[in-house]
């Protein structure tokens, strides 16, 4: 290699750095650690909250309004028409918090409000008797409504 293009080496006894100065922050830690300490026991005592990661409670009469009673010769598809509309009334993320059957877990997977009972059923692999009867069940959970 050429010596015209190589850099001197820097020894570290020909230059010393000063250290490096910390300044105190224009607060207390301290008093910043008991407030955020204070804080964190305050957020972890809160009372529970209405937030939707609970199931809703039982409504009076042990049914849901828009769902009507119908006689027991009746079939849930019937009862419902297949043409029906399932709407989810809980947040998506919420489902995870209720225990259901693996049936409805998989009819819930393609309730979005715009797909009819039977297109939902199909989806899901399910029959249609048997997902208006899981459907209704739902229903009287509070976690979907028909329109």
């Amino acid at each position: 290699m050429n010596d015209k293009h190589r850099r001197p080496r820097k020894d570290s006894h020909d230059s010393v750095e000063p250290p490096p100065t910390t300044r105190r922050p224009p607060f207390d830690p301290a008093e910043f650690a008991r407030e955020s300490e204070a804080k964190l026991l305050a957020a972890t005592e809160a009372p529970e909250s209405n937030k939707p990661t609970a199931p809703p409670p039982a409504m009076p009469g042990g049914s849901i309004p828009d769902v009507q009673e119908v006689e027991a010769k009746v079939g849930a598809r019937d009862a419902l028409g297949a043409d029906a509309i399932a709407v989810l009334t809980v947040a998506r993320d919420d489902v995870d918090w209720f225990r259901l059957s693996h049936e409805a877990t998989k009819l819930l997977a393609f309730v979005d409000g715009v797909r009819s009972l039977e297109t939902i059923c199909a989806m899901a692999s399910v029959r249609v008797e048997d997902g208006a009867a899981a459907l209704l069940d739902l229903a009287e959970q509070g976690m979907v409504r028909f329109r």
